[in-house]
């Protein structure tokens, strides 16, 4: 067996992945209701055919509390259930592509305006809404303050969680991939920069990650067995006081010993404004770390746009998969042009493939 590259098959349970090139989840806050459109259809059927083993839908609200903005997708009602399974179907009549569903609650961060209105807090008559955190500590000075959530209000978001995986399984993707990294609401149990409760879900890193696992636990028993369970972690806070690597090393852990395979190891966001300095694969150190403190498989994120330090990536083991986006966003065929560069053969569709062999 030669050496292992982006372009060798990967096993994640049941799924097979052709390559191991994902498309990383990436917001369009195009949705209304959290209803799937015709431009999701057009995006998401664009990532499948481009030549990637796995796509990960965008982030998914489970609740309309817990979108992001009024264009979030959502997969909390039946109408969202119904359109998503459409355009899940009909991005299988083309493509083997692994499609992935991200679930997530953006708690404090949400009633804001889109990325490109500068993400202010909505105001009332732009339909805004009361946002929830573990505790009530804006994420900054000019950002909405949350309610703190009580007993009651977490039970119902764990509900949530797992009503919402149900109604992704039954749309057709192949896994589900929770959202616990970027300042989203259970990135916010998890760290104590915005975690200051003093109930079972505060203080301890195991009362911080209680919901997250409580959550995994049920989603687990709810799904068939043929629907994998993914997550994307925070790595680290680059904050003082903030989560660490460590922190995270025992969640993945404890991840790994209720049902999630593989995680993705980005990091920051719990504040915008941090130490965090980027650069191309910056946040590989932490995918590599992952692995070889928990045997997880790990995904590698962050400025990864060079076909080499992808290649590189995955031939020294430092991750299993990588996950392409802005990249990707800019060159949709940049799955092409790799395989074109490393001399690789890729699924394309028939009536696209003599573009692709001119390439």
């Amino acid at each position: 067996m030669g050496k292992l590259g982006i372009f060798s098959n990967l096993d994640i349970g049941p799924l097979r992945l052709a390559n191991r090139i994902v498309i990383s989840p990436m917001c369009q806050y195009s949705a209304k209701d959290g209803n799937a459109n015709d431009w999701h259809l057009a995006h998401y059927l664009q990532m499948a055919l481009s030549g990637a083993g796995m796509i990960v839908i965008e982030s998914t609200a489970v609740s309309s509390e817990g979108r992001i903005t009024l264009g979030d997708l959502g997969i909390y009602s039946d109408q969202n259930e119904t359109k998503l399974k459409k355009m899940v179907s009909s991005i299988k009549q083309y493509s083997s592509a692994a499609i992935v569903l991200q679930l997530s609650h953006a708690g404090r961060k949400g009633s804001v305006t889109f990325p490109w209105k500068g993400s202010k807090p909505l105001t009332s008559e732009e339909g805004s809404w009361q946002t929830v955190a573990p505790s009530a500590i804006p994420r900054t000075l000019n950002s909405n303050v949350p309610a703190e959530l009580d007993l009651e209000q977490i039970k119902k978001i764990k509900d949530d969680f797992i009503a919402s995986a149900i109604r992704a399984s039954r749309a057709g993707v192949d896994a589900l991939e929770i959202h616990i990294a970027h300042g989203y609401l259970l990135h916010q149990f998890f760290s104590p920069i915005s975690n200051k409760r003093t109930d079972k879900y505060g203080g301890s890193l195991k009362n911080r990650y209680r919901l997250i696992r409580e959550i995994v636990v049920e989603i687990r028993k709810a799904l068939p067995r043929n629907k994998i369970i993914g997550a994307r972690v925070t790595a680290q806070d680059w904050l003082d006081n903030g989560s660490t690597i460590e922190d995270c090393v025992e969640l993945v852990n404890e991840l790994k010993r209720v049902g999630v395979v593989y995680v993705c190891a980005s990091s920051g966001g719990i504040l915008p404004i941090t130490n965090l300095k980027s650069s191309p694969g910056f946040q590989v150190k932490f995918a590599k770390e992952l692995k070889d403190k928990t045997g997880i498989l790990t995904r590698a994120v962050g400025q990864i746009s060079d076909f080499k330090l992808a290649q590189n990536i995955v031939e020294s083991g430092d991750a299993d998969i990588i996950c392409i986006g802005r990249g990707y966003l800019h060159d949709p065929r940049w799955v092409w042009r790799a395989a074109t560069y490393f001399n690789k053969q890729i699924n394309v569709p028939n009536q696209y493939e003599r573009g692709y062999l001119k390439l």
